[in-house]
């Protein structure tokens, strides 16, 4: 097992509540041997051991700073997971934690050393429950929940070079607000859509590339040939079809593979049970079909099938 698969197997699910709900945390281990304390965030970068924490980090609020606001004229959006804060800690690993891990370890023989005292606690807003859970109401809802994906993506892509890489539908929080509009900039035009009263989260950018002040980080998937040989779901291969675009070279920027990943989705989408409404599902079949041809999340935005929506 891959240390990204070791420390981030799937997003901790919150309740789908609004106010007074729990927040989402997610723990993942850095190197030892470091007094925990207040640290200038170049050195807490470089206390983190591992790459997938690393770029998790740097990910997380990058496109948490994306959330609309006056002062992001040229690209903004809401849609990216909240981080709320991001913790340096030194404690003990619960002892029975320390033996499941042996076990494991004895079976399974794990790429990652034996767990130790300092820890990155990412503390985020609750998105709500996951796609795959979430019960839509009606097609409306469906289809805002898939324009502010695609917005969310476009917006990423012009302003941080951005791929998601692993977009399936358990990594796509839906929550229910009073709000009935979302706020958008991608290239410095303001764009709003209805919201049908739902709000979506981006979450987990393990596999994520970006590109941040001529800085490219991104997770190098090639390492790890497991994630290409799953069975079973679409899911599986659109992780093959993004090797295959990009050839294995998971630095260069290859916007496409967000297509597929809108395009998985889709599919995803339309294929759940909500009332149905002869005009909207006829959109959602024209957009499955159409999408694929698109070589962007920004070029499926300026497009005509999209602003038909």
């Amino acid at each position: 097992m891959s240390a990204q698969q070791d420390e981030d197997k799937q997003s901790r699910k919150a309740p789908n509540k609004n106010a007074g709900s729990p927040l989402t945390t997610h723990v993942l281990e850095t190197s030892a041997g470091i007094p925990a304390r207040q640290l200038p965030i170049k050195v807490f970068y470089e206390v983190v051991q591992n790459g997938a924490s690393t770029w998790k980090l740097l990910a997380s609020k990058e496109l948490s700073a994306l959330k609309y606001s006056e002062e992001l004229q040229e690209n903004s959006t809401p849609n990216f997971i909240d981080v709320n804060r991001v913790s340096l800690v030194q404690d003990k690993y619960p002892a029975h934690l320390i033996r499941e891990w042996m076990k494991w370890d004895k079976n399974n023989q794990s790429e990652n050393d034996k767990p130790d005292q300092f820890f990155l606690v990412f503390e985020f807003a609750n998105g709500g429950q996951d796609l795959e859970h979430f019960e839509f109401i009606s097609c409306s809802e469906a289809i805002s929940v898939l324009q502010q994906i695609t917005l969310s993506l476009a917006v990423a892509e012009s302003s941080l070079e951005f791929e998601h890489r692993d977009l399936h539908w358990g990594n796509v929080l839906i929550i229910r607000n009073d709000a009935q509009e979302v706020n958008y900039c991608l290239n410095g035009q303001a764009i709003k859509i209805n919201s049908y009263g739902v709000h979506v989260s981006i979450i987990d950018f393990t596999l994520s590339r970006l590109r941040k002040d001529d800085v490219t980080v991104f997770c190098n998937l090639s390492e790890d040939e497991s994630l290409f040989t799953g069975k079973g779901d679409y899911q599986f291969e659109i992780y093959r079809q993004m090797r295959e675009i990009n050839e294995d070279d998971w630095e260069k920027f290859t916007p496409v593979t967000n297509v597929q990943w809108l395009h998985y989705l889709t599919d995803k989408i339309r294929n759940k049970k909500y009332p149905s409404d002869r005009k909207m599902k006829v959109w959602l079949r024209s957009f499955f079909n159409q999408v694929k041809d698109c070589q962007s999340a920004q070029e499926v935005v300026y497009s005509d099938f999209f602003e038909e929506m």
